[in-house]
């Protein structure tokens, strides 16, 4: 179980970082190559992270139902 957390625990500071990130960048020609990407990777943890949430709900239903 603890590996879950700590996997819930690293994607929630990534996604915190590229939105930090994404809130830095300059605009302009790179600035928006860069904003793209950075919103790209940022999706792709937001879904990883939700697909990890809803295992560990899963996971608590099955340890504690009711």
């Amino acid at each position: 179980m603890s590996d879950i957390n700590t996997t819930i625990l690293s994607l929630e500071m990534r996604v915190g970082i590229l939105e930090d990130r994404l809130a830095c960048v300059e605009p302009g020609t790179v600035g928006n190559r860069e904003k793209d990407r950075v919103t790209k990777q940022l999706e792709l943890v937001r879904a990883e992270l939700k697909k990890e949430r809803v295992s560990y709900y899963e996971f608590l239903r099955m340890r504690c139902p009711g």
